[in-house]
């Protein structure tokens, strides 16, 4: 494969004269340069290369990760519920849980009561991965906390959690579904 610029590439990269650079904008325009959802980004990005190795190591993906963090946490979860906790699209999530249950990690059944709802909980080798997952953990957040201070990570957390409180309530996002029973197989 040649990767040498074809002539049909555009290297000069001036700005169209009715866009000034940001020296000439207009005063009182706040810059949003890089905007909040990028600066997020970044520091997930930046976090997650300190977790990442060890999610390797263990043959997990970082979304895997979520998803086992997520069912250590809980008895189970409805599949729509467990891809709002995780962040994860439900298309994305519906081929990740099949070859997680067949790794043995987790368990997945339809619920007897409503057949269209699909749950999940950890397995026994699920739960030991997470501990091993967990025990590193720990350490990382140990070295950011000395890295940052402990009082500014827990005001980060804190910040976040507000900004996310505020932004679901604004956006009428409803909490996800709890309370609900949940009935496990061979129960």
């Amino acid at each position: 494969m040649n990767l040498a610029p074809s002539k049909l590439v555009r290297t000069d990269f001036a700005l169209p004269k009715n866009i000034k650079p940001r020296a000439a904008r207009a005063k009182g325009v706040p810059s949003l340069e890089p905007p909040l959802p990028l600066k997020l980004l970044r520091a997930r990005e930046a976090l997650m290369q300190l977790f990442r190795p060890h999610m390797r190591e263990l043959g997990l993906t970082d979304q895997q990760g979520r998803i086992l963090r997520v069912l250590a946490e809980r008895d189970a979860v409805e599949l729509s519920e467990l891809s709002a906790e995780t962040c994860i699209h439900p298309a994305s999530l519906s081929r990740m849980i099949p070859r997680m249950q067949a790794n043995g990690v987790l368990r997945r059944w339809r619920d007897p009561v409503d057949a269209r709802r699909v749950m999940v909980s950890i397995s026994k080798p699920g739960m030991a991965l997470f501990r091993a997952i967990a025990r590193q953990s720990l350490d990382i957040y140990a070295t950011v906390a000395r890295e940052i201070g402990p009082t500014r990570l827990k005001e980060l957390n804190r910040s976040l959690d507000s900004l996310v409180a505020s932004i679901g309530k604004s956006s009428g996002d409803a909490e996800p579904r709890r309370g609900r029973r949940i009935i496990r197989p061979g129960s």
